[in-house]
């Protein structure tokens, strides 16, 4: 194989983004693939800086600020964590990207036009092989991570910011269905799961069975 395959997930607040990344990381290891996990941010010893900075309401920062700290940890994380795992040949599943940075910080700034152009260079060219949208009613998915505990900077946005970031992801799916799919993840974890690994290996086809053959 010359290079692996990336997937990449997004969701709204709520919707099992790190319960699906768990799932397919032990699914992959039961079959001895060759894979790496990582998300954004906080995908590397400088991304986990770029974290504590992002969600640490102590410095109340500008959406600008928080855009330009998404992209600074995109372009450290793409060079030397993923591009490196994909050139091996690895499949690399990444906890929110680019669709993440778009729907959130395009819903606080505006003119998503432009900040799809500064994102673009963050990438240095590195397109996900497939997306999975893991789509959620707002409400359900943030009284899902008050429940869980969980509730950060970002959940604490009024409803309607998390229903315009949803509509953002849906549009984003809707514009390029050819590698963005949307899963509902108000249903069962386990059938969300399926569903994901269904996209997966109709997304990779034959090369779903050559790394599962390799991995023998």
């Amino acid at each position: 194989m010359e290079k692996g395959f990336f997937i990449t997930i997004e969701a709204c607040e709520g919707g099992g983004k790190s319960e699906l990344v768990r799932r397919l990381g032990e699914h992959f290891k039961k079959h001895n693939v060759d894979f790496l996990v990582t998300r954004e941010p906080g995908g590397s010893a400088f991304g986990m800086k770029v974290r504590e900075l992002l969600f640490n309401p102590t410095y109340n920062l500008p959406p600008i600020s928080d855009f330009f700290l998404f992209l600074a940890d995109r372009a450290e994380h793409v060079e030397n964590t993923i591009k490196p795992a994909l050139l091996h040949g690895k499949i690399v599943i990444c906890d929110r990207f680019s669709l993440s940075t778009l729907a959130i910080q395009g819903t606080s700034i505006g003119n998503v036009g432009m900040l799809r152009t500064v994102e673009a260079i963050s990438r240095g060219g590195l397109f996900p092989d497939l997306t999975l949208v893991l789509d959620i009613e707002p409400s359900i998915g943030l009284r899902r991570k008050t429940e869980m505990g969980e509730v950060q900077k970002f959940e604490l946005k009024d409803l309607n910011f998390h229903e315009e970031v949803r509509e953002s992801l849906l549009q984003f799916a809707e514009d390029d269905p050819g590698t963005i799919k949307v899963i509902d993840a108000s249903v069962d974890k386990d059938q969300v799961f399926h569903d994901a690994l269904r996209h997966i290996q109709l997304q990779m086809g034959d090369r779903f069975k050559e790394f599962i053959k390799a991995a023998a």
